[in-house]
């Protein structure tokens, strides 16, 4: 005789579920969570126009414990480069393709990106940005 496992819906503790669980990922945090397929397509329709608009983030390499590894600082830089390149602002000084970046420019990044700018500043780069595409 088999047995048959089923899983129940975290949202609503009722629905079975049969599939695989549900990955998401939110300010540095990832979380499974066990949907049914209605679940699932609720959640896919609230986050679609967040990853219409998003850039992906490729997977790290493993190392050997199975932890992801660090970006390196070639990676780092180029981030930096990429974001300063995107902005069309007189305070930081341009950066090349090449070459070491200028210390105004990395601490801005470090303030304005990985340090969780406001809302407001961080608004005001989109707009900045967008106003140099137009």
């Amino acid at each position: 005789m088999s047995e048959v496992t089923y899983r129940v819906d975290d949202l609503d503790g009722k629905t079975k579920v049969t599939g695989d669980a549900t990955t998401v990922s939110l300010n540095g945090r990832t979380v499974t969570i066990d949907l049914s397929n209605k679940h699932v397509e609720e959640l896919t329709a609230l986050l679609a126009p967040y990853f219409e608009n998003g850039v992906e983030v490729t997977s790290r390499k493993r190392n050997g414990n199975g932890t992801a590894n660090e970006p390196t600082d070639k990676d780092r830089n180029a981030t930096i480069r990429a974001w300063r390149q995107s902005q069309d602002r007189d305070d930081l000084p341009k950066v090349s393709d090449r070459g070491r970046l200028p210390d105004a420019v990395v601490k801005a990044f470090t303030t304005e990106v990985e340090g969780h700018a406001s809302v407001a500043s961080l608004e005001a780069a989109v707009n900045a940005g967008e106003k140099a595409n137009a």
